[in-house]
């Protein structure tokens, strides 16, 4: 079952189907909160990158806790590309199936989910 912090995800991430939709949890002072970014990626309906410029302004507003996008019409298990990439960053991929709603993270991935917050404006309506 989802929580209702992972339906304001999937509810940002649907608003980008059947593209792939992307943004980052970020520890602002102890708290998570999420932040929905644009996926500039020239093949979005394949693959995301989130803006160089909005990565710098989420790294300096805190501390990047998680990568989150979602594979449209797809598993959401991690490609070899989503491995290789959370290795190289050291920061941990989530990754939710569009339209099925499922859900991966990896086996060490802890989120203390009362403390999940969003800074996207309307996140959760609808």
């Amino acid at each position: 079952m989802l929580s209702s912090e992972d339906k304001i995800i999937i509810n940002d991430l649907f608003d980008e189907y059947p593209e792939e939709g992307c943004g980052l949890l970020i520890n602002k002072r102890g708290k998570i909160v999420w932040k929905k970014c644009k996926n500039v990626a020239d093949d979005r309906l394949h693959t995301f990158q989130i803006s160089p410029d909005e990565y710098v302004k989420a790294r300096l507003s805190g501390d990047i806790y998680a990568v989150v996008h979602s594979h449209p019409d797809s598993s959401c298990e991690a490609s070899e590309s989503d491995k290789k990439a959370s290795d190289h960053l050291g920061i941990p991929y989530i990754i939710y199936s569009l339209p099925d709603a499922e859900k991966y993270k990896p086996e060490n991935y802890k989120q203390d989910k009362k403390d999940l917050l969003s800074e996207n404006p309307g996140a959760g309506d609808g």
